[in-house]
């Protein structure tokens, strides 16, 4: 039974949401989606606090340059740690205009990400 306040439904609908185009990761919200002390890390990147990526976020626009589908699947609460939500991304993009100095290829090839 999970002590955490937010029903594990109710868990897996806020990720959608956020993941959601309406809300795209705090991109089109300002951030409000994002808790104040929100840490984004990865393998090369990071810690960035919230502001710091917002900021990074500005600086380009992947969705100005690829035709992206997310392909967002298998979302599920984890049993242990039940205010944490998994889930699969099978990412396909079609370059469709120029990109930190990329010109998109003639090419009817989706890139898998």
């Amino acid at each position: 039974q999970s002590s955490f306040p937010i029903s594990a439904d109710d868990l897996l609908l806020r990720a959608k949401e956020i993941l959601s185009d309406e809300i795209d990761l705090g991109t089109k919200d300002g951030g409000a989606c994002l808790a104040d002390d929100f840490e984004f890390i990865a393998a090369v990147v990071g810690p960035l606090p919230k502001d710091e990526y917002l900021d990074a976020l500005k600086s380009f626009s992947l969705k100005d340059s690829f035709d992206i589908t997310p392909n967002f699947y298998g979302f599920t609460v984890d049993p242990l740690q039940t205010n944490r939500v998994w889930f699969f991304s099978r990412q396909t993009a079609k370059h469709i205009a120029p990109f930190l100095g990329a010109e998109p290829e003639d090419t009817k090839d989706d890139l898998v990400l």
